[in-house]
């Protein structure tokens, strides 16, 4: 994916508590911020309006630093959630990355050992979509 295709200007639909999205300071420097409250919400809103805004499409990076790992080191394929305690209590998942559909975000299923079916099959665009799903499918570390 070149540099540019990294990023996407987001809808004002997407914006939410916990949105992360970097904005243009100073005419050159992107720096990074995560919507807090209503007042960082309405900035937000501002600064989108002015064409001040990006948000970075959902990479490897982004799925690890949510708590997954790449499961191909334990011969799964995919990313799993490489925490004990979460396993112990919440069982086992597992997320193949499919591919990059441009202009539109990252193919992901999700399987739980525990109903054997996936919970989610389908497009995530960003980091801040992929933790409020998993919030919604209750796996939070």
């Amino acid at each position: 994916m070149k540099e540019e295709s990294k990023y996407y200007t987001p809808e004002t639909e997407e914006f939410h508590v916990g949105f992360e999205y970097e904005y243009l300071a100073n005419g050159y420097d992107w720096i990074t911020h995560t919507i807090n409250n209503k007042a960082d919400l309405i900035e937000c809103i501002e600064d989108l309006e002015d064409n001040h805004i990006r948000v970075k499409y959902l990479d490897k990076e982004d799925i690890e630093s949510l708590g997954w790992v790449n499961g191909e080191t334990k011969a799964l394929g995919g990313f799993i959630i490489d925490n004990e305690d979460f396993k112990n209590s919440k069982g086992f998942y597992q997320m193949y990355e499919g591919m990059f559909i441009e202009n539109e975000g990252l193919f992901l299923q999700i399987h739980s050992n525990e109903t054997s079916d996936y919970i989610f099959q389908g497009i995530i665009k960003n980091k801040s979509e992929l933790k409020r799903l998993m919030k919604q499918l209750d796996i939070e570390l």
